[in-house]
């Protein structure tokens, strides 16, 4: 580097004529003024470019490690800074204050103080200019002729300040070579640290030789589950590292081998929020790992559109959380699935499905028969559900309605016209119930029947709807108010439904004779003679049953105990116990033939009579004394020898009047 050429200052303004400095010290001044400047303006530059390229040359490094945070690229950026200032420093110290002749002379002193001395001395001499007569012009010509020939034996080169400009041009050297040849070699990243060192406040992407697609920042993985992370190198990398690392917090870390494009990460369970750290090559990544649980679905249902010839307008929602739902054939459903919280997007059979906030719902479809659906779910942060949800929707057919007559009272098969039949009609149908009614049918007797004759019609009893799904009806059947002539008959309890071309649904018949007065008068006189045959039939048992036991009461008491006899006693009783059950049927019976006969005006009262008594005897006889019987006889066949006799006594009284 060239020192400026300055003038030599003049230190006064002498009287005209007046002696000055010599022109060969004059020269020689300047010339040591200049080296001084030279030299140490040189090592001030070195230390500048040193100083900068030391710099970027540890930015650079750093870089190739880690990405450097912005403080450590400002303490570099103003280390350079301060490297810098060494050349206005130099200026100020080996320029400017080294203007005039005396400064110089003042820096020859130094080294020669004598000399310097002497030099400062006539410096002087010419800056006095003369002034004051008692200095002698030539006292003072000699005294300056005489310094500046002493001095000119003395080589001021030698009084050059200490310096080492070869030292600080290696120092220089040196870095300024490796910053070429990185700018050679990898001009790429040798631009991107001057860039991230001369402008430490400005966010600059650090440049990597190995690239990466970015992990996001925050890195959700599921709760308490382990975790796939795959890592995928960019296509413009420049560097293929074999292996890379991968550590969360504190816990041990893992590595993964280069697999085609990308490495693969298998991350333990995590419960709780860390910091990732990613290494590959000389690429790193920060990011925060958060422990997130799984969307759930809250809620699953099924919105039903009924088809219309059901009349059942607006829809109907059904919880499908059990994963089936089965419509009536021709319904339309829409899946409405309700998650945890808020959803990005979900899929049905793999095509894409609306989400609203946190609901997911399916396109309405109609159900003609069995279909399968896989609905899957992602939330804000890519985690998805544990496992699609499967649901299976199958159609059912729209069964017919069930109907049944309930309570109906014993006719043994025949009606007075006159007579009210009073019975229960339920129907049941989960689609709907138009109506439930009776219809009855004559029955021809013979195939060559009169057509005409036979009785034909209904009655409707209830009225349903689209939405009642069940009736219970009274039903009232008298064949002389409906018209119905006196005629066997099958009486139908019947339901309809909505289903279009389905007729009624009809219940099992109900066989009825219907039958004019004298008709039942007859039917009712053939069976109170069947009524007394059997009371006859079982007044000759009772008989027997009281011959077998006078027999048994003349048994001595130690025959009594003995197994034939205990045998033939425990026999007895079932035998009387038997008796006693059928003659309870027979009274029972008995009633119900006098009550029916009270339907019927025409039958003879005096008849009816005599036939209540005979029931009410009955009656008697077989709630209270052979019951009474049949105990007696099995207290004597379990062993009661000190009784036996007695026993058989108190028998014979009740066993001795027989039924009528």
């Amino acid at each position: 580097m060239t020192a400026p050429q300055s003038p030599v200052p003049k230190t006064a303004s002498p009287r005209e004529g007046w002696i000055a400095l010599p022109p060969d010290l004059v020269r020689r001044l300047g010339a040591f003024r200049r080296r001084v400047r030279r030299i140490k303006l040189f090592e001030a530059a070195c230390a500048a470019l040193g100083g900068v390229a030391v710099g970027f040359l540890t930015l650079f490094l750093l870089d190739r490690v880690s990405d450097t945070s912005a403080w450590v690229r400002g303490l570099l950026f103003a280390a350079a800074i301060v490297a810098c200032g060494a050349i206005p420093w130099a200026w100020h110290r080996w320029v400017w204050r080294q203007r005039s002749l005396e400064q110089v002379a003042r820096l020859i002193e130094r080294r020669f103080p004598a000399v310097g001395d002497e030099l400062r001395g006539i410096i002087e001499i010419v800056r006095g200019g003369g002034a004051g007569e008692s200095k002698s012009r030539t006292l003072c010509e000699a005294a300056v002729a005489q310094v500046a020939e002493r001095s000119a034996r003395v080589d001021f080169r030698a009084a050059t300040p200490p310096s080492r400009p070869w030292r600080w041009a290696v120092g220089a050297a040196v870095p300024l070579a490796a910053a070429a040849v990185l700018a050679a070699l990898a001009p790429d990243a040798a631009a991107n640290a001057w860039a991230r060192f001369v402008a430490p406040w400005r966010t600059i992407d650090r440049f990597t030789f190995a690239r990466i697609s970015p992990l996001p920042a925050r890195l959700v993985v599921p709760h308490g589950e382990p975790a796939e992370v795959e890592v995928t190198l960019r296509d413009d990398t420049r560097w293929r590292p074999q292996e890379a690392q991968l550590r969360i917090g504190g816990q041990p870390p893992l590595a993964a081998r280069l697999a085609g494009e990308g490495y693969a990460f298998t991350i333990p369970p995590q419960t709780t929020d860390q910091h990732l750290v990613l290494s590959a090559g000389d690429v790193r990544q920060r990011v925060r790992v958060a422990a997130v649980h799984r969307p759930e679905l809250i809620a699953l249902e099924a919105e039903v559109t009924l088809p219309e010839y059901l009349e059942r307008p607006g829809t109907r929602r059904q919880d499908i959380r059990g994963g089936t739902c089965a419509p009536v054939k021709g319904s339309r459903v829409t899946v409405v699935a309700t998650a945890s919280r808020e959803l990005a997007a979900a899929t049905l059979n793999g095509g894409t499905v609306a989400v609203e906030g946190a609901v997911i719902r399916t396109p309405p479809q109609v159900v003609e028969g069995e279909s399968r659906l896989a609905l899957a779910w992602r939330d804000p942060d890519g985690l998805a559900g544990a496992a699609p949800l499967e649901l299976v929707i199958t159609a059912r057919d729209d069964e017919p309605p069930s109907v049944v007559m309930l309570d109906v009272p014993q006719t043994r098969g025949i009606l007075l016209n006159t007579d009210t039949l009073k019975f229960k009609v339920a129907a049941r149908d989960d689609c709907g119930l138009r109506r439930v009614g009776l219809e009855w049918e004559g029955l021809s007797e013979s195939s060559a029947g009169d057509a005409a004759s036979l009785e034909r019609g209904d009655r409707v009893l209830q009225a349903g709807g689209g939405d009642v799904e069940s009736l219970d009806a009274v039903a009232t059947f008298c064949p002389d108010a409906l018209g119905i002539q006196p005629q066997p008959i099958a009486l139908r309890a019947f339901a309809e439904d909505y289903l279009p071309g389905r007729g009624r649904v009809v219940s099992s018949p109900l066989v009825l004779y219907v039958v004019d007065r004298a008709e039942h008068a007859l039917v009712l006189n053939t069976r109170l003679q069947q009524f007394r045959q059997q009371a006859s039939e079982v007044r000759d048992r009772e008989m027997g049953l009281l011959a077998t036991n006078k027999e048994l009461r003349q048994l001595p008491a130690e025959q009594l105990l003995s197994p034939e006899t205990r045998a033939r006693l425990e026999s007895q009783a079932a035998a009387e116990e038997a008796n006693a059950r059928r003659l309870g049927r027979l009274v029972d019976e008995g009633a119900e033939l006098v009550r029916e006969a009270l339907k019927n005006p025409e039958f003879e009262a005096t008849t009816l009579e005599e036939l209540s008594e005979d029931i009410q005897t009955l009656a008697d006889i077989a709630d209270s004394r052979m019951p009474s019987v049949a105990e007696l006889l099995a207290q004597a066949a379990r062993g009661r020898p000190a009784a036996g006799k007695p026993q058989a006594d108190e028998a014979t009284p009740g066993s001795q009047k027989p039924a009528p």
